[in-house]
């Protein structure tokens, strides 16, 4: 009746990594987040960039997890959709937050190449 290609693909995922659902969402923002820094590692506003881009990845897959869901139950369950894209975004956020408004990782790499007294 309904091809449901976007499920076919994550159950398969799920089946061959043996991750739960909510994991994978940690790695893929995380990883989604760590690929598109590196495509704009000179573009001045990378973080928040590669931070747009999880949050465009994670609400494109809740539409579509959505589509699916409402064509199966006839219902919604928002509240798993902000769970999703909440575990999908929280660590590439922190990760903008601490990139973007501190100097932590500045320092330390500085301190590793060189400026040893």
């Amino acid at each position: 009746m309904y091809d449901f290609v976007f499920q076919d693909i994550k159950t398969h995922i799920v089946s061959f990594t043996g991750l739960e659902r909510d994991a994978l969402h940690i790695y893929v923002g995380i990883g989604v987040f760590l690929i598109t820094s590196l495509l704009f590692k000179n573009h001045r506003y990378r973080w928040l960039i590669a931070l747009f881009t999880v949050i465009a990845a994670a609400s494109m897959g809740e539409v579509l997890d959505r589509h699916d869901q409402l064509i199966i139950d006839k219902h919604w369950y928002w509240q798993g959709s902000v769970h999703d894209i909440v575990n999908t975004c929280f660590f590439p956020t922190l990760f903008t937050l601490i990139l973007t408004f501190t100097h932590f990782f500045e320092r330390n790499i500085a301190q590793a190449h060189g400026s040893k007294r």
